[in-house]
Formats: structure tokens, C-alpha cells, sequence
């Protein structure tokens, strides 16, 4: 495998802005094959573009597919277009895939291409494809931050927080319909769009394991399929690792060419 850790100029941010990338190493060799298919992986509110590389074995848990796996930064932004900042939905929905384009020899086929994330990166993994279904043929979210709505609400006891909600939604903190995942989902059913393949995991012992709970529930209500997971766990990389390792083998391993 090959693996690039720098920076792409971002017209639609506009900043330089951090980028991982774990490449097939058969590419160093010049190996034929057909373009790579691609996992945008998202990180947590407290990590950066480097954190899935450094922290967990995504390396060694890809190297037999032919699978690029793209890591952008995301900064706090939830990977929304934040009304008082830069357009993060966007940057990874639109020009990201561009740029990944003209970079690397991997496939732009939606078939070809997937989403997943942690905490904050697995609520951006499920609006990028709840927002853009057709976009992506699976998704996987690992203690995601699925209620938007009761994240919003803390604002008036951690100024963290509220410092982040007031960029992401502007100064009344009004949340708009297309930033509640339960929303896009009732919407999605209601239009009646085919979702792609979506996997999601949540430790037990996780601060957020009720809301996953709740969204699992949503899900079921409307019908719509999916697979969660639980088993003993909190918020920390060993369970991340965990995950990412079983969606790999839910995704990839089943659906090898």
C-alpha cells in the first residue's frame, strides 16, 4: 500500500486544506487493473485528517482490495455548509471527488464508492449519503452523533459547543431539516429512494449509545434496511478499529472481484 499524507488547495473552502490517502501499492509497479474504488473515511470533532491512519490498522485491514481510502479534514464542521463559515458538504460531496478524480487512478462510479466516519464523521457519513443516496453504494457510521437536535441542545451549558452551533447554524441556532438525519431519512422514504447498503455500530457503554438506539429504532419504523450493531464498548479507537474492520469485510470482502 501506498500512503500520502499532505494538503489540496480547496477552491470551494478556500483554504489549503489536510488530506490522507492509503493507495493499492501495486500501483508503484505499474500494475493493470481496473481503477481502485474509493472510501471517503471521516473523522471525529476532536481528530484531523492523519487520525483513522495513525490510530487504527485500516492499512493492513484494506491492503487486499482494490479499494482507495480518502481522508479529509473536516475541522468542527460536522461536514455541513456551515451559515457562518465555509461549505464542508460541499468540499467532500463535490469538488473532494473531483480532485481524488484527477490525482488518482481510482473509479468515479457511485457503485465504486463509499462513505463512513466516526462520532462526528458518522453523522457527516449518513447526510452525504441520505443528502446524495445515489451517490454511494454503502455507508458506515461508528458512534455517530446521529441526533442533531439534542447535540444543539447543550449549547447553553458548554461554550465549546455553542461556539460550534452558532458557526454551523448561525446565532438563533435554528436547525434546518437537511441537517437532521431523522428527516433525510423520512424524506428519503418518502420520495421513495433506494438507499445504499448501511452499517452502523455503537458501543453500549457510549455516551451516545441512546441516541444510535433511537436512530436504530427510526430506521426500522420506516422501513428501512440497514444493519446495527452494539457489543461492549465506549467511545475510543479500539472500537473504532473494530468497526471499520467488520464494514471492510461487509463491504469489500463479500463484493471482491
Amino acid at each position: 500500500m501506498a500512503l500520502f499524507n499532505g494538503s489540496v488547495f480547496s477552491k470551494v473552502l478556500p483554504m489549503e486544506t489536510g488530506l490522507t490517502v492509503i493507495l493499492p501499492g501495486d500501483r508503484l509497479f505499474g500494475t493493470a487493473h481496473k481503477p481502485s474504488k474509493v472510501l471517503y473515511l471521516l473523522h471525529g470533532l476532536t481528530d484531523n485528517n492523519a487520525a483513522w491512519s495513525r490510530y487504527t490498522s485500516i492499512d493492513r485491514y484494506i491492503r487486499e482490495h482494490n479499494v482507495a481510502v480518502i481522508m479529509p479534514e473536516g475541522h468542527h464542521s460536522f461536514y455541513l455548509d456551515e451559515k457562518l463559515g465555509v461549505k464542508f458538504y460541499t468540499y467532500i460531496t463535490k469538488e473532494l471527488p473531483s480532485l481524488v478524480a484527477d490525482m488518482f487512478a481510482v473509479s468515479s462510479k457511485p457503485e465504486d464508492t463509499y462513505i463512513a466516519g466516526l462520532s462526528m464523521g458518522g453523522y457527516g457519513a449518513l447526510r452525504c449519503m441520505l443528502m446524495n443516496p445515489q451517490g454511494y453504494n454503502g455507508c458506515g457510521a461508528f458512534s455517530a452523533m446521529v441526533d442533531m437536535e439534542a447535540y444543539a441542545s447543550e449549547t447553553a451549558h458548554d461554550p465549546f459547543t455553542s461556539r460550534i452551533a452558532q458557526t454551523l447554524f448561525g446565532k438563533t441556532g435554528e436547525i434546518p431539516e437537511d441537517a437532521s438525519l431523522f428527516k433525510l431519512a423520512e424524506k428519503n422514504v418518502r420520495e421513495g429512494n433506494k438507499l445504499p447498503e448501511i452499517y452502523i455500530t455503537c458501543g453500549r457503554q457510549d455516551f451516545l449509545y441512546k441516541q444510535n438506539l433511537k436512530f436504530n429504532d427510526h430506521l426500522n419504523a420506516l422501513g428501512i434496511d440497514h444493519t446495527f450493531e452494539a457489543w461492549d464498548g465506549t467511545h475510543e479507537w479500539g472500537f473504532w478499529d473494530r468497526s471499520v474492520k467488520n464494514m471492510i469485510d461487509r463491504f469489500f470482502v463479500k463484493k471482491k472481484n
